[in-house]
């Protein structure tokens, strides 16, 4: 039986945990085209448990504020492949990802409703989406400048992984740049690489390269995206 000294000892417990599990930051990006002109906004939410990424949520608008698609991704199953759900309004498309064992599950669904899968086997050096993010983030003080390391890198629009060299091409003072090759001849067509600016503690500044985001014809925007840190949700 629990004494009255111990009662508020277990609600402090759990008002601690219930915090721990509660931190989020906010960021708006806003994404141009190679003309500067904007072409979209993002606005993120990201929760974390202590110091790991455990979700994200993210939601796209056009230039004036109406929304048009949202993203959200929890990692509770890996790091790096996050468990997904891509909505297009624009066309009513979805996308899913799912770690089902030791696979990669990814499924498009057309505005028809007709779905496709793809299954990939997991191995460390595939990652997904946001999960990019989540590996830069977590080996962000074990690179080494213009050393490169081939990454698998999963498309869900395409339900299938490419590969990519991925190193740091910049690490100074004012932060690090890293940039993610695109070997694959066809993807070329659409963008060179990928590179992303972070902060030295781990803060995503820019994004520039490849989105999952499609023009009017379905092909990937190629973008700008900087970014920045808000008090709370937009």
């Amino acid at each position: 039986m629990k004494t009255l000294l111990q009662t508020p000892l277990i609600i402090g417990l759990f008002i601690l945990s219930t915090a721990a599990l509660a931190k989020s930051e906010y960021f708006q990006g806003i994404a141009r085209n190679k003309q500067g002109e904007e072409v979209y906004q993002e606005r993120h939410t990201m929760s974390y448990r202590g110091d790991d990424l455990i979700k994200v949520v993210t939601t796209y608008h056009h230039p004036n504020g109406e929304k048009f698609a949202s993203l959200e991704s929890d990692f509770k199953d890996h790091p790096n492949l996050p468990n997904s759900t891509f909505i297009d309004l624009r066309k009513n498309k979805r996308e899913l990802t799912k770690v089902e064992d030791q696979q990669y599950l990814v499924t498009t669904i057309d505005r028809d409703g007709k779905s496709k899968i793809g299954r990939i086997n997991i191995s460390n050096d595939l990652l997904c989406g946001q999960g990019y993010h989540n590996y830069i983030r977590n080996n962000l003080n074990k690179f080494e400048l213009n050393k490169v390391q081939t990454v698998k890198f999963v498309l869900p629009s395409r339900r299938d992984y490419y590969s990519f060299d991925l190193k740091m091409i910049k690490d100074g003072p004012a932060g690090k740049t890293f940039r993610l090759a695109i070997t694959n001849w066809f993807l070329k067509i659409f963008a060179d690489s990928i590179e992303v600016d972070y902060s030295n503690d781990g803060t995503l500044l820019a994004y520039r390269g490849l989105s999952n985001i499609q023009d009017d014809k379905g092909n990937n925007m190629d973008v700008l995206i900087t970014l920045t840190k808000k008090d709370a949700p937009l």
